[in-house]
């Protein structure tokens, strides 16, 4: 019965302590170009920490996570872990997280607690909408939003298109013109692209026009 009620004690004492634990570790936020960040743990001098895994956010996300870890995924104290994340090619953002694990004394009879915290790691993209534009025959001017976290360019559109503006370091609303549909042409259709740049990282849209 004592035994039992000191381990209860026990117990409660550690989910208390674990209760109390700060966060070892802050979000990091990448550009969607990419690139490795350290992810700085803070933790008391005596206690030590351990990377657990890394897994998505959400577990409806069967995808592979997007990020990896340099050699250093442990310690004693204060430390950093090297965070790599590639170029987002996808249209939408992305998040996954850090488990980190630390585990630090509860007496000074060698009992030891240990606690978990979860890091989330996400990722801004580069993404145009709408990525399709029709205009009429009489021509026009419409509007693409761009979403963009650094530098990006306009690196291909068709001879008659005038878009604007063509280079910038963050989201913009993009016009593009096209003009009236010419009428020496023997065709009712024409096809055109405007196709944007960051990084490694390109997004096309298309443009149609009809009389």
């Amino acid at each position: 019965m004592v035994r039992s009620t000191l381990t209860a004690i026990l117990a409660l004492f550690a989910l208390a302590m674990q209760a109390q634990r700060s966060p070892l570790a802050t979000p990091e936020t990448f550009l969607s170009l990419g690139g490795t960040q350290e992810l700085k743990v803070t933790v008391p001098a005596n206690e030590r920490w351990k990377v657990l895994n890394r897994t998505p956010i959400s577990t409806s996300d069967t995808r592979p996570p997007f990020f990896t870890f340099g050699e250093v995924t442990s310690g004693k104290g204060n430390g950093a872990v090297k965070v790599t994340v590639p170029p987002n090619t996808e249209a939408e953002g992305r998040v996954g997280q850090i488990s980190i694990e630390v585990t630090w004394p509860a007496d000074a009879n060698g009992n030891f607690v240990t606690g978990t915290t979860s890091v989330p790691i996400k990722q801004l993209a580069f993404a145009a909408s709408p990525m399709s534009l029709n205009f009429q025959a009489g021509g026009g001017t419409q509007t693409v939003t761009l979403t963009a976290d650094s530098d990006w360019q306009v690196t291909d559109a068709t001879n008659y298109l005038t878009v604007t503006p063509r280079s910038g370091s963050a989201g913009v609303n993009l016009s593009i013109t096209c003009p009236p549909f010419p009428s020496g042409l023997p065709v009712r259709f024409r096809a055109a692209s405007v196709t944007l740049s960051n990084g490694p990282v390109r997004r096309t849209i298309a443009i149609s026009q009809s009389r």
